[in-house]
């Protein structure tokens, strides 16, 4: 029987809106050791809020400090997974930020990087509860009217 453990990330989908064709465009970044596509995220550090967790990751990940949050957005998937004879029970939370910084600097964690339109985002998109995530932060920005603004 395997020991658990309950962990918490906290993370971003990242939007960009072109100035030149008016797109929304959203960030996946590959994983070096898994290869998988998400958004960026990371473990909860002691005395963090889940903001400043957010904010600190994508900083750490991409370089960009340059995020406006629509709070209203908040996202929460669990999944757990297998690792040094422990059985992890992982949540991770997601806010939506739009950002314009288009040029990104990745950390080490990270081998590739990409904007996408949501259709091209969804289908590289790794795991289905990214996806999930994905189409409901689109759904958001469709919703709330903030694909037509580019303030």
């Amino acid at each position: 029987m395997l020991n658990q453990k309950l962990e918490k990330s906290v993370g971003a989908v990242v939007f960009y809106q072109s100035k030149k064709d008016k797109e929304v465009y959203y960030l996946l970044l590959q994983h070096q050791n898994a290869f998988h596509w998400s958004m960026p995220k990371g473990r909860i550090e002691r005395k963090e809020t889940e903001k400043q967790t957010a904010i600190r990751e994508i900083k750490e990940e991409t370089d960009i400090d340059d995020l406006i949050f629509y709070d209203t957005f908040r996202e929460e998937i669990k999944y757990k997974f297998k690792h040094n004879n422990y059985l992890i029970n992982k949540t991770v939370v997601f806010f939506l930020c739009k950002t314009n910084m288009f040029d990104i600097k990745l950390s080490n964690e990270h081998i590739n990087f990409k904007w996408l339109k949501i259709k091209d985002a969804i289908k590289l998109a790794t795991h289905k509860n990214t996806k999930d995530v994905l189409k409901k932060a689109d759904e958001f920005i469709t919703r709330r009217g903030l694909n037509k603004i580019n303030a």
